[in-house]
């Protein structure tokens, strides 16, 4: 899989731009601050924890770019197969895109990187989204925005309505961050953490092939 990986992302424009947008939205964030974007221009944990939530994003959609460049091949694989390999490949670049955006920062005095439970938790949220996305008879843009709604905007949009708050934590990964900071990190609060996660797998594995869709 890593030389496929390696293989498709060489070839693959779009990749290296994502990869160039994750290692750029500190800067972004950065200038973005004076109105409001960010609270402040300095590597705070919160800052670096935005910064970690939005490349771990990006990863997700350059891997949907990826897998789409699959084929044929794609439709030879097993329902469990697919989705493990998507969520894998998702996993990989969700990983790979956050330590991008953060490396530069986590040095700083006061700045934490969030490589800790609660942050792989996040890219392992958008890469069980992205292996349910992957096995639906989407075209590849449908898929990026269906992501883009289900892990970011909707629970965005929930997240001031407490009625809410349970859907909000299925859908978003960034509610991990919030819920291992509340809890510490106990293995109870893991355990917890890690039901949407699982849940989404689940889901990715027991989906129908795509034909069974297009009948």
């Amino acid at each position: 899989m890593l030389r496929w990986l390696a293989r498709e992302w060489v070839r693959n424009p779009w990749a290296w731009l994502l990869a160039l947008l994750a290692i750029l939205l500190g800067p972004i964030s950065w200038l973005a601050s004076p109105i409001g974007i960010t609270t402040a221009g300095t590597a705070t944990g919160v800052y670096l924890q935005s910064q970690w939530f939005l490349s771990a994003y990006l990863g997700a959609i350059a891997a949907l770019l990826l897998c789409s460049r699959a084929g044929d091949v794609w439709e030879e694989l097993g329902p469990i197969a697919q989705a493990g390999l998507a969520g894998g490949v998702a996993a990989l670049l969700g990983l790979l895109h956050a330590s991008l955006a953060v490396a530069p920062y986590a040095w700083q005095e006061g700045g934490q990187a969030p490589a800790s439970v609660g942050g792989i938790l996040v890219v392992a949220h958008w890469a069980a989204l992205t292996a349910f996305l992957q096995r639906l008879p989407w075209p590849l843009a449908a898929r990026c925005v269906g992501l883009t709604l289900l892990g970011w905007w909707i629970p965005a949009l929930l997240a001031a309505d407490s009625d809410w708050q349970r859907l909000r934590w299925i859908l978003g990964p960034a509610r991990h961050l919030e819920l291992s900071m509340a809890v510490g990190e106990t293995p109870r609060g893991v355990l917890a953490d890690t039901i949407p996660v699982l849940a989404w797998w689940v889901a990715a594995a027991l989906l129908p092939p795509r034909s069974a869709f297009r009948r």
